[in-house]
């Protein structure tokens, strides 16, 4: 055990000392810009104002809130529940619930992402935790939105560990992934 924790201590402070300089060099860079009051943007928004306001209420545990393409909101909900959410009038309009997903303390319907050219590709991927047998498992699932719902789910990879604790899932498609992932 004290072999361990001094190996992470030698590690770690290593780790400080490879990106403390550029840590600091960035900090400086950004204090020196606003010493100087210039701006890297060539013309200022205006006046901005926030409201505040409840949109929904009873969902059950939403995980993934994304600003789609179509100007909606799409989320997951634990449960298993993908919808999408007018921003105006607060409507909830449900695209699906798969029944294969296991809600077990922190698991559940976990990440979600959109195509990156979802208006051409309408693609949805979402990341979800089952049951295999006994064993709590997660995967991966593309599915394609044809305007009212999802539908063609294609599991991309599957049987990844999942765990009941401290079990959260975020899903990002870059432009190297999404030509392996979006085949």
């Amino acid at each position: 055990m004290i072999l361990a924790l001094s190996i992470m201590k030698y590690v770690l402070v290593r780790f400080m000392k490879k990106i403390s300089w550029p840590l600091v060099f960035v900090l400086t860079a950004s204090i020196q810009c606003q010493k100087t009051g210039k701006k890297n943007i060539s013309s200022s928004p205006g006046t901005v104002s926030l409201k505040e306001a409840i949109l929904v209420q009873g969902l059950n545990f939403p995980w993934e809130i994304l600003w789609g393409p179509d100007n909606f909101i799409w989320m997951t909900e634990r449960e298993g529940r993908i919808s999408r959410v007018n921003p105006v009038t607060g409507s909830v309009i449900p695209l699906l619930t798969v029944s294969q997903v296991v809600n077990n303390n922190e698991g559940g319907m976990l990440g979600m992402v959109l195509h990156p050219n979802f208006s051409a590709t309408p693609q949805l991927f979402v990341a979800y935790d089952y049951n295999n047998a006994n064993d709590y498992r997660e995967k991966i699932v593309r599915y394609t939105y044809n305007g009212t719902t999802l539908v063609d789910p294609i599991t991309i990879i599957d049987n990844i560990h999942a765990s009941s604790i401290h079990n959260g899932c975020r899903l990002l498609i870059t432009p190297e992934s999404a030509k392996f992932i979006c085949c």
